[in-house]
This record gives structure tokens, C-alpha cells and sequence, in this order.
């Protein structure tokens, strides 16, 4: 399959595809490949998230602002 055949699918054949595929990547256990800032950003967020812990977010807030911001 061609690039452009992906581009003429319609949306719900999309979707479908980019499901198989995320789910093809979340069980990879190839490492996920990062640009050297990327890591440095990473790193620099656990830092301050452990220093921190409370500016997190427990699952149940995050759901709650989700659907708040979904109306």
C-alpha cells in the first residue's frame, strides 16, 4: 500500500489502521527511539514530578477534567 492510498481512505478504515498499529507499538519491546532534547526534557519532568509528587494528577482528576473539557 501506497502513501497516497492511505490518504484516499475514509476515516473510519483510518482509524482501524491506526489502532492496529498503536497497538502493534505498545507491545513492542523495542526501545522507543528519542531525540537527545527529548530525553533531557524527560528527565528534567521526573526530576521536578519527584521532587513534587502533589502537581500530579491521580487518574480519576485527569477523567475529571477530560469530560468537563468535553462538555
Amino acid at each position: 500500500m501506497q502513501t497516497d492510498d492511505l490518504h484516499n481512505l475514509p476515516l473510519d478504515e483510518k482509524l482501524r489502521l491506526v489502532e492496529l498499529l498503536w497497538d502493534d507499538i505498545s507491545t513492542s519491546t523495542e526501545p522507543f527511539p528519542l531525540h537527545p532534547w527529548q530525553e533531557v526534557e524527560a528527565r528534567r519532568r521526573a526530576a521536578e514530578f519527584d521532587s513534587n509528587p502533589e502537581m500530579g494528577l491521580t487518574r480519576k482528576e485527569l477523567w475529571e477534567r477530560v469530560e468537563e473539557a468535553d462538555g
